[in-house]
């Protein structure tokens, strides 16, 4: 493909440019992620301002390009200036993003100082480059060109993508749980189509296709984001009743041995009547936390039940299985209580049950199994303790 003159080449980029911002315009009306949303949900929507900003800055520049008169020359300059200036910042947010998402936790000082180093260098040539052509320049008639370092400058762009591809589909290795490997997963195929549209912007000269392609990307991205927040619980992140109930019914193989884990926090009307709802939220997101600790290592299907109440699925079972597994559940329980500042003591009461799932009435009995012998277990708690030894009155 080519063009035969300034014209195509302007209504072709004008046009890819005008779609890709109509498709981040309805990802701002669709996903309102404002200053209340958690960190990560704000350096996203930082990026997608700055992807925005990138894909208008890069349509003006088309639409100058070529105009003559030193006023247009002026515009073309700043205009392709800030298209640069945006594209970094793009990029910035993007692996703070990246980072954020597949450590789980956010990107140290040391490591955004460190990240900043190559982009202030690509910075500093654009800034420069009305006076040294290293980027970019405009001609006599005030038609856009690369500059000598624009190839190797575009290869430092496409190396920040890459290196947070890697870093996901590293982390995507050692994760077990299916969530986690699909957002993983998601986040490492981001910079796919970003590359794809750069070998093409290399191969038609003129064509401007990163940046569109980029908005796809993040498109799918929010798909994502969209098909988790359906079927995650809101406040612990956790899998929720309804997404449970499809991979109970739909994601086990008929015949496929499965253990059942049911989980109940113990006097949690005490965590709300005594401190508070919010304090009693706080506690769901701490059992949560211990759940996703103790199975991090394991292909679970975890997920909130309902209320205070948890479930665990995992493939297979063996004899020895519940012992290892509440085992493992209590040590996470302990640690936490040894280690934590806050005015009470977590207590989990938990029920096992294990069988093969071969139709809907399978599902249903394991769930009563293990629904029974978690109640069993609460009532042993509440006859070997009164509620006044439980929070240190």
């Amino acid at each position: 493909m080519s063009f035969s003159n300034l014209k195509e080449l302007l209504l072709f980029n004008v046009g890819i440019d005008a779609f890709s911002i109509s498709i981040v315009l309805i990802l701002f009306n669709v996903h309102r992620w404002d200053r209340d949303g958690s960190e990560d949900r704000r350096i996203l929507f930082r990026m997608q301002h700055m992807l925005l900003m990138t894909l208008i800055t890069d349509m003006i520049m088309w639409l100058v390009n070529g105009r003559p008169g030193s006023f247009f020359r002026i515009v073309g300059y700043a205009d392709n200036i800030a298209y640069y200036i945006f594209q970094i910042m793009v990029l910035f947010e993007w692996l703070k993003y990246a980072y954020c998402r597949v450590h789980e936790e956010y990107m140290p000082r040391k490591g955004k100082l460190f990240s900043m180093i190559p982009l202030s260098v690509i910075a500093l040539c654009a800034i420069t480059t009305p006076f040294t052509g290293w980027y970019f320049y405009l001609d006599d008639a005030n038609i856009y060109h690369r500059g000598v370092l624009a190839f190797p400058l575009s290869l430092i762009i496409l190396a920040y993508l890459v290196y947070a591809s890697y870093m996901a589909l590293a982390q995507r290795k050692k994760e077990t749980l299916y969530d986690r490997k699909r957002e993983c997963a998601v986040i490492g195929f981001f910079a796919i189509l970003p590359i794809l549209g750069g070998a093409m912007q290399v191969m038609i000269y003129g064509a401007s296709l990163i940046w569109p392609c980029a908005a796809l990307s993040v498109l799918l991205l929010c798909l994502n984001i969209e098909s988790q927040s359906i079927s995650q619980d809101a406040l612990t992140g956790l899998n929720n009743r309804g997404n449970l109930d499809r991979y109970l019914h739909t994601g086990i193989e008929k015949g496929q041995a499965v253990s059942m884990i049911m989980l109940d926090i113990n006097n949690f009307k005490m965590f709300n009547d005594r401190y508070g709802h919010e304090m009693g939220d706080k506690a769901l997101v701490q059992a949560a936390g211990i759940i996703k600790s103790t199975f991090k290592e394991t292909a679970a299907f975890l997920s909130r039940y309902g209320g205070d109440e948890f479930v665990v699925v995992l493939n297979g079972h063996k004899n020895n299985q519940p012992e290892q597994v509440l085992s493992a559940l209590q040590k996470e329980i302990d640690l936490f209580n040894e280690t934590s500042m806050l005015p009470y003591t977590l207590s989990l009461s938990m029920g096992f049950a294990a069988g093969t799932i071969i139709g809907t009435e399978d599902v249903a009995r394991l769930l009563k199994e293990a629904d029974e012998k978690m109640y069993q277990e609460k009532k042993q708690f509440h006859n070997a303790e009164d509620a006044r030894a439980v929070w240190g009155d």
